[in-house]
């Protein structure tokens, strides 16, 4: 009886040390859905991830639904060779071309806030060959600007910095 319950309880040690590795999605940055006016966009982003474990893994792919306002545009599948190191932070790029007519019909004009969805999985490998599948949700809002609108808002900018710098100036001035 005594071995009995030795063994249960070191088949359940054994099972409950093996876990699992901590890898996380974290987020999707500087994300672009490209020029919606002509009739293929390019959409770009970087995925975020975070490698906690011990163990360094091989990557092997990510597939994304991808939508925009809900609206099914694609899937997004990118295989490439890349080492994921232990306790670290790595990012995926992404890009992918996609026909507007799926977001926009022939003579709408662009909204300027529209909503990225991104679901899927990125799949890596361990030193055995065992496949660890990371699952990747992601949803933001989006927000859509003519070429005219960036470079007014771009000219914005720069006439703030502008007056920034000419103030932090007169401040030195001032003090000296």
């Amino acid at each position: 009886m005594k071995r009995l319950c030795i063994l249960i309880v070191s088949v359940f040690v054994l099972f409950a040390c093996t876990q699992d590795p901590k890898i996380d999605f974290v987020k999707a940055a500087q994300t672009e859905i490209g020029n919606l006016k002509k009739e293929s966009a390019n959409f770009s982003t970087v995925l975020d991830f975070i490698n906690l474990s011990e163990e360094e893994f091989d990557f092997k792919d990510v597939v994304l639904d991808f939508k925009i306002d809900g609206k099914e545009i694609g899937t997004i599948f990118l295989e490439k060779a890349k080492k994921i190191k232990t306790h670290s932070e790595f990012n995926i790029p992404i890009k992918y071309n996609y026909e507007t007519k799926h977001v926009l019909d022939p003579d709408e004009e662009p909204e300027h806030l529209y909503l990225i969805e991104l679901s899927g999985k990125m799949t890596l490998k361990d030193k055995s060959g065992k496949e660890i599948v990371v699952p990747i949700k992601h949803k933001e809002s989006y927000e859509y600007k003519t070429n005219k609108e960036e470079r007014r808002d771009n000219r914005q900018e720069k006439k703030e910095e502008k007056e920034k710098r000419k103030e932090e100036r007169k401040k030195e001035k001032n003090n000296d």
